[in-house]
């Protein structure tokens, strides 16, 4: 997946690398929706006074690209397992089979994986964030929380998200 962003340089970069020896055919590139963005809190942010910000929506995007795009459903239908990794989240292993095992074991259709943050480096890091809270799990793209929110703490010095 792509975006608007980078979506030429993308293609152009792979045809370079002569597609890094898989078949031209083979390779699918589709760019990602945009929406707007909000903040951890749910409001919407402004890019200026009269327009709102956006994103690309993300990693999760795979799943809205999979209901438009029929070379992607003809791929996902013809294997047994996919393994989707957040080019984010370094510390996901390819083919894990743990996540894969555990997918399995309990019939479910996604399973994310994540890396607690634990001091302030972590706070500073720009990753993707899981939050728990009275409204149910959600899941946060960087590019969504701002600064102040990604090293909020807690009152007992544990970051808040």
């Amino acid at each position: 997946m792509t975006s608007v962003l980078n979506h030429k340089e993308t293609k152009d970069f792979f045809k370079s690398k002569k597609y890094f020896g898989a078949a031209e055919s083979n390779v699918i590139f589709v760019k990602q929706e945009m929406f707007g963005q909000v903040n951890v809190s749910g409001k919407l942010q402004m890019a200026t006074r009269t327009s709102l910000a956006m994103n690309p929506n993300g990693s999760g995007g795979i799943f809205s690209a999979l209901k438009k795009n029929a070379a992607l459903i003809n791929v996902i239908s013809s294997v047994e397992q996919v393994h989707l990794i957040d080019v984010l989240n370094v510390e996901s292993k390819v083919f894990d089979p743990q996540a894969i095992g555990f997918s399995k074991e309990n019939d479910t259709y996604v399973v994310a994986q994540g890396v607690k943050r634990e001091g302030s480096e972590d706070a500073k890091e720009a990753v993707n964030v899981f939050v728990i809270n009275n409204q149910g799990k959600k899941h946060f793209e960087v590019a969504n929380i701002q600064k102040d929110e990604r090293e909020a703490k807690n009152e007992d010095g544990s970051l808040k998200h």
